[in-house]
């Protein structure tokens, strides 16, 4: 599953994307194998600082997508 993670909280989002927190909220509920954050914002934080986050909130399947990553479907 890939989902928009353009701000980690509401604080700085825009209307038409949802933020990482949102993300995991929704994430939990579907339960996807794998769930990857993508668009992520340049004041949002470093890929370590967000992956720790998202890892902590959301459970080990929750990462930040990174650029050239290559996923195997």
């Amino acid at each position: 599953m890939a989902l928009d993670g353009s701000s980690l909280e509401t604080k700085g989002q825009t209307r038409t994307h949802e933020s990482i927190e949102e993300g995991i909220r929704l994430g939990k509920e579907l339960k996807p194998k794998f769930c990857y954050f993508t668009h992520i914002g340049h004041i949002t934080g470093t890929h370590k600082e967000l992956e720790k986050i998202v890892q902590k909130q959301g459970g080990r399947n929750f990462h930040i997508a990174y650029d050239g990553l290559e996923l195997e479907i």
